[in-house]
Formats: C-alpha cells, structure tokens, sequence
C-alpha cells in the first residue's frame, strides 16, 4: 500500500474509531472528538475496512471510484468520491458506514487524495 492509500485508510478509520465511542457525525462536524490514552505502536486498522483504488480500473455511470472492503464481513463496495454507493457485490454497509465515508469524502483533503490517486493509477481516465 502506498502512502497515499495509507493516508486516506488512516483518515477513515479515525472516524469510524470516533463513531464507535458515541460521537455523531454532527457533533465531529462541530470538532468534537474523543480522546484517550494508548502507548505509542505502529498504527493498525482498529475497524477492518480498507480503502482501494485500482490501476487500468474503469469509471461506473461516468465516475471515478474507489473500492470498501472487509474481508471479515465479505463487504465489497464501490462509492464515488462524494460517497454515493455506486455498487455492492458483496455484503452491504450499514447507514453508520455510509454516512461516515460521505462525512470523509466531504473533507477537502481527502476528496483531493483520492482524486490524486485515481489520476496517478488510472492515466487514461484523468479526472479534475
């Protein structure tokens, strides 16, 4: 996994972290967070999804998209960059999930992350 990808899968992650101790979406909106005590380690995926963008991949209804997986549920979704579900061929995401990535994707670091990288991997469908 490049860094990039790492990036964006750490983003994530934190915010399904912050939901999982009893924050809403709004009040994360509002810049609340919750905080706690660990002992400095590597970073490890706490939630098990992963963010991925293939190389040579091909648009779904004319966008560009990256790929939620956990292996651990057989969930394999595919979101546009705002987070709209563009397909499931495996298990569903609940609404939880669903509102956390389109509160990720709506971060303008992280929309332009993934834009970057799509760009990156997929030459011959350049996104702006």
């Amino acid at each position: 996994m490049d860094g990039e990808e790492l990036y964006l899968e750490i983003g994530f992650d934190e915010i399904l972290f912050q939901l999982s101790k009893g924050l809403t979406i709004d009040q994360l909106k509002d810049g609340k967070r919750w905080f706690g005590f660990e002992q400095v380690k590597e970073w490890k995926n706490r939630m098990g999804y992963k963010l991925h963008i293939y190389s040579n991949d091909h648009l779904i209804e004319n966008k560009a998209h990256f790929h939620l997986t956990k292996e651990s549920e057989s969930v394999d979704c595919k979101f546009d960059f705002k987070g709209n579900v563009l397909s499931c061929s495996q298990g569903a995401v609940g609404r939880k999930i669903i509102d956390a990535l389109v509160y990720f994707c709506e971060q303008p670091k992280n929309y332009e992350r993934l834009i970057q990288l799509w760009n990156i991997k997929n030459p011959k469908l350049i996104v702006k």
